[in-house]
Formats: C-alpha cells, structure tokens, sequence
C-alpha cells in the first residue's frame, strides 16, 4: 500500500491538470462559467478513474 501512494498523488496531479486544462480551453470557447466547471469535473474525474483502475489492474 505505502509504494501506491506517489502514483495516487501522480494521478491526482493529473487529474487536476486535465480538469485545469479543461475549464480554460472551455470558457476560453465562450461557454458559461457553470457549464465550464461541470465540464472540468467530469474531465478531472474520468481521469482519476483512469488512473486508479489502472493501478489498480498492474498491482
């Protein structure tokens, strides 16, 4: 459990690159504040679930 600890941090880090990038790229596109956000969690979510069955699948 301890060594699976930096590629959940990894993985978070990821995820909030994703959910960032996103709500940048989609206010940056004329959309509305609400529909940025909801758009950045789904994004930084999905990533996340990613992220962990992966590691979960290797370990």
């Amino acid at each position: 459990m301890t060594n699976m600890l930096p590629w959940v941090l990894v993985i978070l880090l990821l995820s909030l690159l994703c959910a960032v990038t996103t709500h940048h790229l989609w206010l940056s596109r004329g959309g509305t504040s609400l529909q940025a956000l909801g758009a950045s969690g789904t994004a930084g979510a999905a990533t996340f679930g990613i992220g962990i069955t992966l590691l979960n699948t290797l370990n």
